[in-house]
Parts: C-alpha cells; structure tokens; sequence
C-alpha cells in the first residue's frame, strides 16, 4: 500500500522479517529499496491506477521500456489485473510473491490443481527459520507427540533417534536453538550444520517426505543430499512448493518447501492429517 510493503498491517521493516541480518534495513518502501543501485528509474504505481481502466494500466505498462514500476496490491483481485494487464507487454519481466506467480499462470491458463500430498507419515521436517510463524508450527507438533532435535551451540543433535522415527513410519523433526543469530555468515552456517544433520538422516532412512522451511536451509539441504535439480509437481496449499529433488536416476527424494515466515500453527499438522 501507497509503495510500502506491509506483514499484518505494520511495515516489514518492523516486523521478524526485518529483524533479519540479511534485511535491507529500516524501510519498507519498495520502491527505495527496489531502486539501490538500479540504472532504471523506479515509478511508484498507486492502488487506484491498479484498480482503474483496465486499458490505462496494459497502456502504461506496455510503456513502461526502461522503468522499473512498482505496483500496489492489496488483495488477489489485485494481483490478477496486474498479472492480466501485463500479459500484452511482451518484454516486461515480473518479478514479485508466490501470489504473483499463481496470477500469472491464471492470466495464462497455465494454473495448476491443487498437488496431493504424498502417502505416508514418515516426515523428515527441517526447520531453520527463526521466524515466529515456523517456531509456533514446530511447537504444535512437539505438543502433538512429533519428536524431535534442536541444535544447540557446539552440540548437534542425535541421529540414531531421528532414524528411528523416521524407520517407525512417524515424523520427526530438527529445528535451530534460540541463540540469537546477528550476522548472515552466522545464519548460513546454521543452516549448513541443519542440512548436515538432514543428509545424514536421509542417508540411514527413507523419508516418506522431506520438508523444509526457510530459503537458506533449503539451498543448503539441497546441496547436502547432491541434488541438481527439483521437479515440482505443484502447491499442496497456498505458499508451499511440493515436487521431487532430483539427485540422479537412482535417488529421487520427495520435497515440500516454505518460507519461514508463512502458514499458520496448526500447519504441518493439517498437512499431516492429509496422507495415507
């Protein structure tokens, strides 16, 4: 709204997202943040010019050669005039949210269903984020009987145990510590002992599904198993990336990933609830 990006009504700089070493500091304004170190000017398109003549905003947007525009959008009606309006501006590159990406598809018949989820329970669940959002979601499975492992300072978790969860057919989950994490160095190095300890497990059992949540862990998870690449098969809900990391011919491991700051609580045990 009016340029600035907002989490629940109140400016991302000032939500948990901002509190991220790798944040882009105290703004929330896209459109200053969009335009450090661009060589294009950076135009501010406003909710009503969203929400306005369709043919105003192809024709602004077709024009738009050397500008980079940022867009208001408040609801998916929003993001669907957007996603419609570019499809005639054939060198435009949008570039935006999961919520974005799905409007584009509708706006091309492209939208896929909803992807099921896969059959069993055996989850290898590795959460690196510190987001509150992912911290609630790994609670709620401790409180529902799901065992798990948290990394502490020097210490990494029991592998033994996780695989025999895993072999048991139940999930199992890692996640980090509270330590606070204030450099990005930091965080990454967080996120290479957590896949670490993912590869290890993967390699004494067979996950039925291996989850992740948070951008950084899941790079590193991927590099930890050798995968080269993923095959997605589609969201199992709003905000989730399910498919298949490919490692070679031979070794193919089922994968759901999402960001560490979405889903509500009760999330993975709604997802849960949903296999075989």
């Amino acid at each position: 709204m009016d340029g600035v990006l907002l989490v629940n009504g109140a400016p991302v700089h000032e939500s948990p997202i901002g509190k991220d070493p790798a944040f882009f500091g105290s703004t929330s304004n896209l459109a200053e943040i969009v335009g450090r170190g661009a060589k294009r000017p950076v135009r501010h398109v406003a909710l009503d010019r969203v929400r306005g003549h369709h043919d105003g905003l192809v024709r602004a947007l077709c024009e738009a050669r050397d500008e980079i525009f940022v867009a208001d959008a408040s609801i998916d009606d929003d993001l669907d005039r957007l996603a419609e309006s570019a499809r005639g501006a054939h060198d435009l590159v949008l570039v935006g949210s999961a919520g974005l990406a799905r409007a584009v598809a509708v706006a091309h018949g492209q939208a896929a269903a909803t992807a099921c989820m896969p059959d069993g329970r055996a989850w290898l669940i590795v959460a690196g984020s510190r987001h509150p959002a992912t911290r609630s979601q790994i609670a709620r499975l401790e409180q529902a009987g799901v065992r798990g492992a948290r990394l502490s300072e020097g210490c990494d978790a029991d592998v033994g145990a996780l695989v025999e969860q895993i072999k048991a057919g139940r999930p199992a989950f890692i996640t980090t510590g509270n330590d606070t994490v204030s450099a990005v160095g930091a965080q990454r190095a967080i996120a290479m002992r957590l896949a670490e300890l993912a590869a290890k497990v993967v390699d004494h059992s067979l996950p039925d599904l291996l989850v992740v949540t948070g951008g950084d862990t899941a790079i590193e998870v991927l590099r930890a198993i050798g995968a080269n690449r993923i095959e997605l098969h589609g969201a199992p809900s709003i905000g989730l990336g399910l498919g298949v990391a490919i490692v070679d011919s031979a070794s193919k491991f089922p994968l759901l990933t999402k960001a560490g700051g979405f889903g509500a609580p009760d999330l993975f045990l709604s997802l849960l609830g949903r296999t075989t």
